[in-house]
């Protein structure tokens, strides 16, 4: 993490800090261990989570569907784009929206990618359209 950050939000699993990357603003989306896991298996599951949402966010591009970029990985964290915008949760959602929803899910899912999470609050209305955020609970899956 660089100098220059700060908490911008803080979930179950992990904590974003607002920081930049090669001058742009960005989030890091860092991992933290978990005391009540042994320490080896607490490692092995928060490096397994982050390298399979960093390849998620890369693949669900290749679905066509707007998602943060990722700029850089480490073993517990995921440089990425900052978005701007505001997120659906608490808001009514109109037909229109419920409609691009099923469409960027199912883009998803027809790379097998499961979000595991695909709720209002982990979508975001951007000025280049509507993005989904945190990959943090996906995984990739062959399942009919």
């Amino acid at each position: 993490m660089g100098l220059d950050t700060h908490v911008f939000s803080k979930g179950a699993e992990a904590k974003l800090y607002t920081t930049t990357f090669c001058s742009m603003p960005a989030l890091e989306k860092v991992r933290n261990p978990k005391k009540y896991r042994p320490s080896s298996l607490d490692e092995k599951i928060r490096r397994s989570r982050t390298k399979v949402e960093a390849r998620l966010l890369s693949r669900a591009k290749d679905a066509g569907v707007l998602c943060p970029l990722v700029y850089s990985t480490s073993e517990f964290s995921i440089t990425m784009e900052k978005l701007s915008g505001k997120i659906f949760s608490g808001k009514r959602i109109s037909h229109a929206h419920a409609k691009k929803f099923a469409q960027m899910l199912a883009a998803l899912h027809s790379l097998h990618i499961i979000h595991g999470d695909f709720t209002p609050a982990n979508l975001m209305d951007t000025k280049k359209g509507i993005a989904v955020i945190d990959f943090g609970l996906g995984f990739t899956s062959h399942d009919n």
